[in-house]
């Protein structure tokens, strides 16, 4: 939101008249122009509390805050100046739902909020999830939504009404086991799944009330596979409770598809897929297809090309990132298919379709020449 000049003039006024020597009283200047007097009762990252006599102190958040003239005036400017204008950025663009545009702020935030419990904390933690979701790094989202839930289990937890999502978009566990709805247990980049574990597995060692509920402990163990770290996959996985049905056949399908052909595994699935809960069950489907899409029998990559189409046929709206990487690599089985035809029609509904999601762009840089001195894009995993 951009300010008047006249609210800029009378900021810059207020801000001239503080300057000048008044009684002990302090002075805050808010975005608004308005200026609050008393004393100082609190600074932190999380706000100001002033107190204004009577029993009367009013919370005042940074993102409110234009300037002021306080006794602690070295830790109040540092905190206006590495807080206040990106935690303002933050509050807009989550309310317009701008998630793209997010992404810078929040990354500053970050670090600064993840270990605080506060209400405007947890907005940062939601806000670099959504906005690192929107920049395709969706194994880096799980570390802050794991960040926003866990502060929402502490005691005297209060949510920050100044910080609000567009409906439908809060950043909330939920379904079966305690997932976010918008980042389903799926990874498609194991470099990045290996960044991301250590982070992942530090903030469920201090997990509130020490005790990992499944939804945590699935997006370790998820996030250990994608990895290639069977141990600790393993490990995580002693934490599904009920989780653990559903998805210790997906796991099992996952492991066999990264060390060759589908066997055993994948039989197992294939006859269980239908009974499983979500989103096992769209994991099941992935790990099925992407699995007997790679065998070596011309039918049993027909039949994963089945299984990778029921993803944009299921799941288009519900978890367009996991819908999108079924036509991805339905695409790459009907090439080994000899069929030019529909790989072509079904990359072409990918970067229609789906041109936001992670495989959308790796097909863009997949199909585009690099430029001069520029190295060519990565192999396929």
């Amino acid at each position: 939101m951009t300010r008047s000049p006249a609210l800029r003039w009378l900021a810059a006024a207020a801000l001239f008249l503080l300057a000048r020597p008044v009684a002990a009283q302090e002075r805050v200047v808010l975005r608004d122009a308005r200026v609050v007097s008393g004393t100082l009762a609190a600074l932190s990252p999380d706000g100001i509390a002033v107190d204004q006599g009577g029993g009367k102190t009013l919370a005042i958040g940074w993102d409110e805050v234009e300037g002021g003239r306080v006794a602690k005036q070295a830790e109040f400017d540092r905190l206006l100046s590495t807080v206040g204008d990106p935690l303002f950025r933050v509050r807009q663009r989550l309310k317009a739902g701008d998630f793209r545009e997010l992404l810078e702020p929040a990354e500053k935030l970050f670090p600064v909020y993840k270990d605080r419990t506060s209400g405007v904390a947890e907005a940062v933690c939601q806000a670099t999830a959504l906005a690192r979701l929107a920049a395709t790094k969706r194994e880096a989202a799980v570390e802050p939504f794991l960040c926003s839930a866990a502060a929402r289990l502490r005691p005297g937890f209060a949510a920050d009404p100044r910080f609000q999502l567009p409906v439908g978009r809060a950043v909330v566990a939920g379904g079966a086991y305690g997932t976010w709805a918008d980042l389903p247990p799926v990874w498609f980049d194991p470099a990045a799944a290996k960044d991301a574990l250590p982070l992942v597995a530090a903030r469920l060692k201090v997990w509130p009330g020490g005790k990992v509920q499944p939804g945590p402990a699935l997006y370790a163990a998820t996030l250990a596979s994608a990895a290639g770290d069977r141990p600790a996959a393993d490990a995580f996985a002693k934490d599904l409770g009920a989780a653990a049905p559903d998805w210790e056949p997906v796991l099992a399908a996952q492991w066999e598809t990264a060390a060759g052909p589908p066997g055993t595994a994948a039989a197992a699935l294939e006859r269980r897929i239908d009974s499983l809960r979500e989103p096992a069950r769209m994991a099941g489907l992935y790990w099925l297809g992407v699995g007997r899409a790679k065998g070596p029998d011309p039918a049993a990559r027909r039949r994963g090309v089945v299984w990778l189409l029921h993803l944009p046929a299921l799941y288009a709206e519900a978890a367009p990132d996991v819908a999108a990487a079924g036509l991805y690599h339905a695409a790459a089985a009907m090439d080994d298919l000899k069929d030019a035809r529909g790989a072509v029609a079904l990359r072409g509904e990918l970067l229609t379709a789906f041109r936001q999601t992670y495989h959308a762009a790796r097909l863009a840089a997949e199909v585009t020449p690099p430029k001069k001195d520029e190295p060519p894009p990565p192999a396929k995993p």
